[in-house]
C-alpha cells in the first residue's frame, strides 16, 4: 500500500507538479480510500517526504555501486553521476520532486543532509584511495565535488539526451582536471 501511495504521488508530480498533489488525488490515483492514506501519512508533505527518502535510498545505492565497481574516485564520480542522472530521468516523479524540494520549505527539510551524507561517503572513498592526503583537504574536496556534481545533475537532467551526454562528458573533464591539479 505504501509503495502504491508513493508511486501515485510520483505520477501526480510528473503530471502536474506540486500543486496537483493532494491527499485526495493521491488516494484516488493509488486506488485507496482517503482513510487508508491517512493511516499511513498525516498529510501530502509526509507522503512526499517518504518519496524523497525512497529516491535518496536509490541514489545512495547508485553511488555505492559506482564506488564498488570503479578503481579511482575520478572514475567513481563519472560513473556515479552518469547513473544518478539516468535514475533521475527514468524514475517517475524524481525530477518534479527535486524541483518541488527547491521551492517548498517543508519539502526542503526532506532533502536536508543528503549532500552532506554523500560528501562524507566520497571523502571516505578518496581517503581509501589516497591515504596520504590530509583529512581536512579531502573533506573540502568531497564537498566541492558533490556540490559541483549536483549542479551538473540539474543541468543534465533537463537536457536532451545528446546534450546530456555532452554535459556529463564535460563534467568528466572537469573532475579529471581537478584530480590532476590536486596531484592525485
Amino acid at each position: 500500500t505504501v509503495a502504491r501511495i508513493l508511486d501515485a504521488s510520483a505520477a501526480l508530480l510528473d503530471a502536474g507538479g506540486l500543486e496537483s498533489v493532494t491527499t485526495n488525488s493521491i488516494a484516488e490515483r493509488a486506488g485507496i480510500n482517503i482513510a487508508t492514506l491517512y493511516g499511513y501519512f498525516p498529510d501530502k508533505y509526509a507522503v512526499l517526504g517518504a518519496l524523497a527518502e525512497r529516491l535518496d535510498e536509490r541514489r545512495n545505492a547508485v553511488i555505492e555501486s559506482a564506488m564498488s565497481e570503479t578503481a579511482s574516485w575520478e572514475e567513481a564520480v563519472a560513473v556515479g553521476l552518469d547513473r544518478i542522472v539516468s535514475l533521475l530521468v527514468s524514475e517517475p516523479g524524481a525530477g518534479a520532486l527535486l524541483d518541488a524540494m527547491k521551492v517548498s520549505p517543508r519539502l526542503r527539510e526532506a532533502g536536508a543532509g543528503t549532500h552532506e551524507r554523500i560528501a562524507k561517503r566520497v571523502e571516505r572513498f578518496i581517503l581509501d584511495q589516497n591515504p596520504g592526503i590530509g583529512r581536512a583537504r579531502v573533506r573540502t574536496m568531497a564537498r566541492v565535488l558533490v556540490e559541483a556534481s549536483s549542479g551538473v545533475v540539474g543541468l543534465a537532467r533537463s537536457a536532451t539526451p545528446r546534450e546530456r551526454r555532452r554535459v556529463l562528458d564535460e563534467h568528466k573533464r572537469l573532475v579529471g582536471s581537478y584530480r590532476a591539479s590536486a596531484g592525485l
